[in-house]
């Protein structure tokens, strides 16, 4: 009986954890989720979310700004 109250307890625990925070290289490959979490981000607040999403804009914005370097060598 102690078991399974237990083993109920941990589950409910578990279930309230909130998921951990996706990290920069997906936000990389997301870049509309990127922008949509950016906006949300300074509505609401930061948060490590916010923080990799903002970084991970920054490593779009600095390729994109590569290729139109590169593009003008062509």
């Amino acid at each position: 009986m102690r078991v399974a109250a237990g083993a109920a307890v941990a589950l409910g625990l578990a279930a309230c954890n909130p998921p951990p925070p996706r990290d920069v290289s997906y936000f990389v490959d997301h870049p509309d989720e990127t922008t949509k979490l950016i906006a949300a981000c300074t509505a609401s607040g930061r948060s490590h979310e916010c923080d990799n999403a903002q970084t991970a804009q920054a490593r779009i914005t600095a390729k994109a700004r590569m290729e139109r370097y590169r593009k003008g060598f062509e």
